[in-house]
């Protein structure tokens, strides 16, 4: 089974579930701390309806490219749902540590990303947990993290930590 997501490049759910049992494997037995980002774009209906899917796509790729952009090499970014994607953020030593990358996140989508000759800017909601703080349970921490995400979602987009 293919790892990537076909539209976007980065890898897909099916990978990211993988990594992401490798991560609670390594921090309950190494002790290697994690965190999980849960990241959703606000507006990609908006741009399918008004420019039409393939810039709907376009918009998903750019949205991708950015993330793998400001992300380090270790974390792993994955294309879970139509506008969501989720990074597994290994070897952080704190929820400020998290929170920073959280932000770069944010900052660069302030850029407008050009789909259809034209400059777009759309709000993104981030929600982030770190393990075990929010959860040990592997479905809890996902769940966490998806919960911060909708909170900071219905205040119009951002950066929250649960």
């Amino acid at each position: 089974m293919a790892s990537t997501d076909g539209l976007t490049g980065v890898f897909n759910r099916t990978y990211f579930n993988q990594e992401y049992m490798q991560a609670i494997h390594n921090a309950t037995r190494y002790a290697i701390p994690f965190a999980v980002i849960m990241v959703d774009v606000n507006g990609l209906k908006e741009v399918n309806d008004r420019y039409g899917h393939d810039a709907g796509d376009r918009f998903l790729i750019s949205v991708a490219e950015r993330l793998t952009r400001v992300l380090r090499e270790q974390d792993t970014v994955a294309r879970i749902g139509g506008d969501e994607f989720a990074i597994i953020l290994p070897e952080v030593a704190s929820l400020e540590e998290v929170l920073g990358i959280g932000g770069r996140i944010v900052a660069e989508f302030r850029e407008p990303i050009r789909v259809a000759e034209e400059a777009l800017t759309v709000s993104f909601s981030v929600g982030v947990a770190l393990y075990p703080d929010a959860g040990e349970d592997i479905d809890d921490l996902m769940r966490r993290a998806d919960q911060a995400m909708y909170r900071i979602k219905i205040q119009g987009g951002g950066l929250e930590a649960c």
